[in-house]
């Protein structure tokens, strides 16, 4: 009789704590579905303690360099790090996801479309793992969808909500 094998998601995040700390809550959810799933991100994060755990069974981990390993990006050029996280973060996912033998689910945070780009290459399913409150997705959707004049010059933030969510604001006298 075959073994079954398990599913395997690699998850991939932006090198933040905020963008960490929703995404490995997240693997640990799949865990428990008994899932396998790596966790993906940079050198720099991994080293610099972002990921506080302790050994997970079905929980594995990947790194690759962005180029900073060990110190923050500097904020002078925010294109060439944007550049360099996009070109070696998308040739490290391809490497790793090419040498698993499982197939795969990708789930990736905000700020990492190339991910999607990646999974698409490589026939793979993947996912946008929210990890903003809702209403800042419900503001996004509104800014794209013809609303773009009454966010950006609104100055009364009680008519912008009432505006955009349908949300009337009460307030105390």
């Amino acid at each position: 009789m075959l073994k079954q094998q398990r599913s395997q998601f690699v998850i991939v995040t932006f090198p933040a704590q905020g963008h960490i700390n929703p995404a490995f809550q997240f693997a640990e959810h799949l865990i428990r579905l008994g899932v396998h799933v790596t966790f993906f991100t940079t050198v720099g994060a991994h080293r610099r303690g972002m990921i506080k755990s302790p050994p997970i069974d079905g929980l594995s981990f990947a790194t690759f360099s962005d180029g900073y390993d060990d110190e923050a990006a500097p904020m002078d050029d925010a294109k060439k790090q944007w550049d360099q996280l996009k070109r070696n973060g998308s040739k490290a996912l391809t490497d790793l996801i090419v040498s698993t033998a499982n197939k795969q689910c990708i789930v990736y945070t905000m700020l990492l479309p190339w991910v999607a780009e990646v999974a698409r290459e490589l026939h793979l399913p993947s996912a946008l793992l929210w990890i903003q409150p809702a209403m800042v997705f419900d503001i996004y959707y509104y800014y794209y969808n013809g609303f773009a004049d009454v966010i950006g010059n609104d100055s009364d933030d009680a008519l912008l909500f009432d505006t955009v969510t349908g949300f009337a604001i009460t307030r105390k006298k």
